[in-house]
């Protein structure tokens, strides 16, 4: 199969110290059968409404068909999972063996929703798929995969803790993909020892494949990571703000944002982000006491609850999904027309993740973040890295203070009803882990100097 000619390969530009990427796809790779993907998975992606590739798969299939390690860069919702998944079954469906692939993602959820896409696409190949990620009994994970799975899907920290008692070894792996790999290799997250690793245990010839929103950062490390020789390194467009999305602010004093974020969330469809755990199950709790049809999802809820929020969410029978950033990447969840930053985020990347949940696929979205007199720097400092200036969103002053008092009331039984609660202790440890990320942060700023 051809695969790109010398002046579609991507090139590597220096342009006011930021590494760019350009692209350039040929003509013949708009469809999946010029793609060079064999017949077989065409019928199954035509049953799912998938008729024509998108950016990030031309780019990436052609290679990946090829054994060339990649780096695709690109939003979510455009298509990354099928990028990697098409390529490895193509290949495994002449060579079935265990352990033909391994795909590593930061949290349990992306891995369910990863293990979804690699079931439906290689079904008519009988694939065999592995999960392994927390919340889940290990005797359960080891007996799966006695079963000689072709595909693991797993959380870096899991894999680690069971690396050594698997009845397969990677060396002989055809893949190893890393989806977020903006996150895994993010020495902060604390996942990339695993990473690193989990990648000792795989030959040097094993196909590697980056998969990012944000690639930027990636890059200056691929001579480190022992990727400088990739023959095709290829990005997306970098993640923006859509120009469908309405982006606003309200300013109000911290004691009253409960009461104008539950004004703004009667009977909405919408997704509100917030700081922490706690603060997210405060929340929750608030609306709750309100009879308002809310949903909650956050990293100290058991595994089997994070599935049936979300589950409730999709469905409808939730209107407000109450998460945090957990919820901004990756996650299969619908196009909503409202998002709500009730804690304005800590980064610019953040933001784009957050907002990028609304006006999506040309929809029309609205973004409001609620701003008080400790946030203000942080969303000017926002406002500065991504040039664009947040509108004012008006609202009725009066309107907002007549439910004062009862969104008071049930806050404080949102509060009354977390203590000594398991929620309460999972979220304070969250809160010293973070402590500790930050003071992890800290000090390698000091040791780079960046």
């Amino acid at each position: 199969m051809k695969l790109f000619s010398s002046t579609t390969r991507a090139v590597i530009k220096k342009k006011d110290d930021e590494t760019k990427v350009k692209e350039i796809i040929p003509s013949d790779l708009n469809t999946f059968d010029g793609l060079g993907i064999k017949q077989f998975l065409l019928p199954t992606l035509k049953q799912f409404g998938i008729i024509k590739p998108t950016k990030i798969q031309q780019l990436c299939i052609p290679p990946l068909l090829s054994f060339h390690n990649v780096l695709g860069g690109a939003e979510t919702g455009s298509g990354k999972t099928a990028a990697f998944a098409l390529p490895i079954i193509h290949h495994l469906s002449t060579d079935p063996y265990t352990g033909f692939a391994l795909v590593l993602t930061p949290t349990r959820e992306l891995a369910s929703q990863i293990a979804d896409q690699f079931k439906v696409f290689g079904s008519c190949i009988n694939i065999r798929v592995v999960q392994v990620v927390g919340g889940v009994d290990v005797i359960r994970i080891l007996h799966h995969l006695s079963g000689s799975p072709h595909v693991v899907i797993a959380t870096p920290g899991k894999l680690v803790s069971l690396i050594d008692h698997l009845p397969f070894s990677f060396d002989s792996a055809k893949f190893l993909i890393l989806d977020e790999a903006d996150r895994l290799f993010d020495p902060s997250t604390g996942m990339l020892d695993d990473v690193q690793k989990i990648r000792s245990k795989f030959s040097k010839t094993v196909t590697t494949g980056l998969f990012s929103a944000t690639t930027d950062s990636l890059i200056p490390q691929l001579p480190a990571l022992g990727l400088a020789d990739t023959k095709i390194l290829i990005t997306g467009e970098r993640q923006k703000l859509s120009d469908n999305c309405d982006q606003t602010y309200i300013f109000m004093p911290n004691k009253v944002k409960h009461c104008y974020l539950t004004y703004l969330c009667i009977n909405k469809q919408c997704i509100v982000f917030c700081g922490s755990v706690l603060r997210t199950e405060v929340i929750f709790r608030m609306f709750k006491s309100m009879e308002i049809k809310a949903t909650v999802l956050h990293s100290a809820l058991p595994q089997i609850a994070r599935e049936n929020n979300l589950n409730s969410f999709r469905s409808g029978e939730a209107l407000i999904l109450v998460a945090t950033d957990l919820a901004s990447r990756g996650l299969d969840i619908p196009d909503v027309p409202l998002v709500i930053n009730y804690d304005v985020p800590h980064t610019a990347e953040d933001y784009i993740h957050r907002v990028g949940r609304t006006a999506r696929a040309n929809r029309k979205g609205l973004a409001i973040t609620l701003v008080d007199e400790y946030e203000s720097d942080r969303i000017q400092s926002i406002e500065s890295q991504l040039g664009v200036q947040l509108k004012e969103y008006k609202v009725d002053e009066e309107k907002v203070l007549n439910i004062l008092t009862q969104t008071s009331n049930a806050k404080e039984v949102a509060f009354i009803s977390l203590e000594g609660s398991e929620i309460l202790k999972r979220a304070e440890l969250e809160k010293k882990k973070k402590k500790q990320i930050k003071k992890m942060k800290k000090e390698i700023k000091l040791q780079t100097g960046k």
